[in-house]
């Protein structure tokens, strides 16, 4: 019965917006979905397990899709054999876009600081019986190994745990790493792909690059931040000697639109397929 009155809540929120619509969403929701969310199958075949009062699933429950052209260049530019690492997992899409991809036959490592998020991630690599080919580290990553504060995902985006924020909802300390020293102990100081969605804390995780991580490939997430974090963001990816695109091969720049607020750096001897390439 659940999962029927899920399909007719996915309906309802297909629909034209009217003024009651998003009150009458979160009173069904309350009304149809356990804490833990159910199950829903994206445009990309994946099941997922989602809730609609985190707006990111929201999203993929009335869209049935997150990032389209992200997951697209994750998929072009992963072959079988090849290691990758995703850090700010989320929910795992990303992450489990890129497993079902490479069938198993990929090295993939999941870093995420919220435990919540990890029990999410693995709780959608279980309903899609993807269960080899990755592994995931719960911690943090930052410019040196220790311990820090993480402030606490606000309820309607379990994505958004932070380590830069300052929103005062709370706070657990948790392990952080240098991702070279991680990826060493990994055994890939040199993937094929990075992806970093950090919620602001992104100049630190590239500081704790040091001179041996040095990916093919990153993906970074650029929030909405003033514009000389922007800019020493980008002058810090440059300095290690990356030029920056979009995910459809547009030169970066920060003037210009920034397709799911994603920049691509691209190492300059690294071959790659742009999205609608």
């Amino acid at each position: 019965m659940r999962l029927f009155l899920a399909k007719c809540f996915q309906t309802y929120v297909r629909l034209p917006n009217h003024p009651a619509k998003r009150r009458l969403e979160s009173w069904l929701a309350c009304l149809i979905f356990p804490e833990a969310g159910l199950p829903f199958r994206l445009k990309n075949g994946l099941l997922f397990h989602l809730h609609p009062k985190d707006w990111i699933e929201y999203l993929m429950i009335r869209d049935g899709v997150y990032e389209p052209l992200t997951l697209e260049f994750i998929r072009r530019n992963l072959n079988p054999g090849q290691a990758a690492i995703f850090a700010g997992l989320g929910s795992g899409l990303h992450l489990l876009e890129a497993s079902r991809h490479l069938k198993g036959e990929g090295d993939l490592l999941g870093v995420e600081p919220w435990a919540g998020n990890v029990v999410a991630a693995q709780r959608n690599a279980a309903i899609n019986l993807l269960n080899k080919g990755f592994s995931l580290w719960i911690g943090g990553l930052g410019s040196s190994t220790g311990i820090l504060a993480l402030e606490l995902p606000p309820p309607e985006n379990s994505g958004m745990a932070s380590i830069a924020s300052s929103r005062e909802l709370g706070k657990i300390n948790v392990s952080l790493e240098r991702v070279d020293k991680l990826a060493e102990r990994w055994g890939h100081v040199r993937p094929r792909l990075f992806q970093l969605d950090v919620e602001g804390y992104e100049s630190e995780v590239l500081t704790g690059c040091g001179s041996a991580f040095r990916p093919e490939l990153m993906i970074v997430e650029l929030l909405e931040s003033p514009p000389e974090k922007l800019e020493a963001i980008v002058s810090q990816l440059g300095s290690m000697g990356y030029d920056l695109f979009d995910l459809r091969g547009n030169k970066f720049t920060l003037a210009g639109d920034l397709p799911e607020r994603n920049v691509v750096a691209v190492s300059r001897e690294a071959k790659v397929v742009w999205v609608g390439a």
